[in-house]
């Protein structure tokens, strides 16, 4: 026989299941007698019949039963593969990548890349110093970037919006004093080593929280606990890392203000460019972290 049609296969298969030529028509959008050619052309081809006709009502023959069982089955795999060619026109290209320094909750970047996910689009995230960061924001190799604040006026060459504050805490074994204390004041913590959980090496971009002058920058959370529970030393560390904290690591209760058990840190979101790609799209995500990304934190 001649290579059968993708036209002639529709055209058996929609017959079959409706056994009319006209509705087979009314459901391809097809008129009647191409239908009709179509199977004609199938039955010659064959060199046997598949359909009987009795008055108006089509049916299978025997070989046209098989047939028609093996079809719906090869119908399935071209309609899949239509419905996947399609996708691929759909699909975007686009992709951003977006630089985060560790006080960043996860959740914050999983609801970023998910939301963009959604439409299309792909999203790099790179775990850096803000100092690397602003580097490649200039260079346009990132197009946001999510750090902690500076304290200070943002460098007029960025753009910057605030993000949800980040609860903090002080921790330590649980065998150091200033863990079993009731109270610990700031100047209690002064005395012991202090572990910074930061990338910030120069005075510019210096952690916020720096209180002892003996202090060792870490920016590996396993590394920070793991020293914490060998030696006498503490560490501020977010409250949405909290899960991540041992049994053996305590949180130390701080003599400070009334309601600032929890110490603020604020991040900022910050870009180069007036206006980079995908915009609209991140500040709509970045909007909804406000509303519920702050709640959670305060759960955490």
């Amino acid at each position: 026989m001649n290579n059968l049609t993708l036209a002639q296969l529709n055209a058996f298969v929609t017959v079959a299941r409706v056994n009319s030529f006209s509705k087979a028509a009314a459901a391809l959008r097809k008129d009647r007698k191409t239908v009709s050619e179509h199977i004609e052309n199938f039955e010659i081809d064959l060199g046997y019949p598949v359909f009987t006709k009795t008055g108006k009502v089509l049916s299978l023959t025997d070989k046209g039963e098989m047939l028609y069982r093996r079809a719906q089955l090869l119908w399935a795999d071209v309609s899949a593969f239509e419905r996947f060619a399609t996708s691929l026109h759909s699909m975007s290209s686009e992709r951003i990548s977006i630089c985060f320094d560790e006080s960043i909750p996860a959740f914050w970047l999983k609801r970023i890349q998910a939301s963009c996910h959604d439409i299309g689009v792909s999203v790099d995230l790179l775990k850096i110093s803000r100092e690397h960061g602003e580097t490649l924001l200039r260079s346009g190799a990132c197009q946001f970037g999510l750090f902690l604040a500076k304290g200070q006026v943002i460098n007029a060459e960025f753009y910057w919006k605030a993000l949800p504050h980040i609860s903090m805490s002080a921790f330590a074994r649980s065998g150091i004093s200033i863990a079993a204390s009731k109270l610990c004041t700031l100047r209690d913590l002064a005395k012991y080593k202090q572990r910074v959980f930061s990338t910030a090496l120069s005075a510019q971009y210096q952690y916020p929280l720096m209180v002892s002058d003996d202090f060792v920058i870490e920016n590996d959370l396993d590394i920070l606990l793991d020293g914490l529970a060998s030696g006498d030393s503490w560490a501020f560390l977010p409250n949405h890392l909290s899960q991540r904290i041992p049994e053996h690591i305590s949180r130390i209760n701080l003599d400070i203000a009334e309601g600032s058990q929890a110490l603020q840190l604020q991040p900022v979101l910050i870009w180069a460019s007036s206006k980079p790609p995908l915009y609209d799209q991140v500040f709509e995500i970045v909007n909804s972290l406000h509303s519920d990304g702050a709640e959670k934190l305060r759960s955490k």
